[in-house]
């Protein structure tokens, strides 16, 4: 069996500052939401650890770097 090769996430200040408030304010209208949404999005970034590529480069970031990943998991 070929052990599948897994890629370091790293967050930057300002992405995990926006995932704080947004569970925040979802905590704010909901109980369960905010569990929901971290889980969802911490779920699919383990899947994107082994598979960067199934996500499309930022937009954000400059065009010659593709290094950078973006996905949307709710809008």
């Amino acid at each position: 069996m070929v052990k599948q090769k897994s890629f370091k996430i790293i967050w930057d200040q300002i992405a995990l500052d926006d995932f704080k408030e947004i569970l925040s304010f979802l905590s704010k209208k909901s109980l369960q939401a905010p569990a929901i949404v971290k889980n969802r999005i911490l779920s699919r970034l383990e899947i994107i650890k082994t598979n960067p590529l199934i996500c499309e480069t930022d937009k954000l970031k400059d065009d010659s770097d593709k290094d950078y990943r973006a996905f949307i998991t709710y809008s």
